[in-house]
């Protein structure tokens, strides 16, 4: 059978005698476990690593997403916010990489689960992401998708960004989740960290009020633009939410870059005061 068409991990049935086996279960050096997720440009399995036992998490990129691989010096940045990266490697006419396994589930499975997330706990996780771009960015990186579902966590619920890597942008194409992309990028202008700022302000609102800010389904690309120009008010949906923490949320999805926080010190100074004010008003 000619194997370089069937999708890695999946069940096919022998040519010749029909009995199923499961098709492409190792990748390099790794064995698949499972499949964890499916997206558009690239798949993520739980594997081990056949040498030394470790598991990890694989994410193998489709054949034409190699362009999603933003740049080595993410395997670089070692921070606890940040997804550690083991290798790099190209195998059976796939890229692909390895990186740590996290037991503990995404953002966007909690919001899944749960709806609206606690104030204190959504402003934890605000500022331990904020902390790893900050790191990043010092690095020259920026995520350009920050969104609930790139959000992971470990088993005892510390918060780490996973997939950066949307630099390779073709022109003419905009790039990013819809629900939390900035306005800037939808109008085709120059990004930078405030364009995550934005992104990660809008992933907040979703935890704090269990929806996203705007309704993107189906919506085309002009009116997807126009809808971002009309603020959206988190404490119409989450009123009981603090002043500091509207206050906050609010400079992070201004319209206008300028408008957002200047810089993650400042921005992690600001989650932080909201979340120093959440207990005074739990009593």
């Amino acid at each position: 059978m000619d194997m370089g068409t069937i999708q890695i991990f999946s069940r096919v049935a022998c040519s010749a005698c029909g009995v199923e086996f499961m098709a492409r279960c190792h990748i390099d050096r790794f064995q698949i476990l499972e499949s964890i997720a499916e997206g558009g440009t690239s798949s993520v399995f739980k594997a081990v690593e056949k040498n030394s036992g470790r598991v990890v998490a694989l994410k193998v990129m489709k054949q034409d997403a190699q362009h999603e691989i933003q740049t080595l010096a993410i395997m670089e940045v070692n921070h606890p916010n940040i997804v550690s990266f083991f290798s790099l490697g190209h195998a059976q006419g796939n890229l692909y990489l390895a990186m740590e396994f996290l037991g503990g589930g995404s953002l966007d499975d909690l919001i899944q689960e749960r709806g609206p997330i606690n104030e204190a706990t959504v402003l934890s996780i605000g500022i331990q992401v904020a902390e790893g771009l900050s790191v990043a960015l010092a690095r020259g990186l920026i995520h350009r998708d920050i969104k609930p579902a790139n959000i992971l966590f470990t088993d005892s619920q510390t918060a780490k960004l996973v997939d950066f890597g949307l630099s390779a942008q073709p022109l003419g194409e905009v790039w990013g989740t819809p629900d939390y992309i900035a306005p800037e990028k939808l109008a085709e202008q120059p990004e930078d960290f405030r364009s995550d700022i934005y992104s990660l302000g809008s992933t907040l609102f979703h935890a704090l009020t269990g929806q996203p800010p705007y309704k993107t389904d189906n919506v085309p690309l002009a009116d997807l633009r126009d809808l971002k120009n009309h603020p959206v008010d988190l404490r119409e949906l989450a009123p009981g939410v603090g002043e500091e923490t509207a206050r906050v949320v609010h400079r992070m999805m201004a319209l206008e870059p300028s408008e957002r926080l200047a810089d993650y010190h400042e921005l992690i100074t600001q989650l932080q005061m909201a979340l120093g004010e959440v207990p005074s008003r739990s009593h």
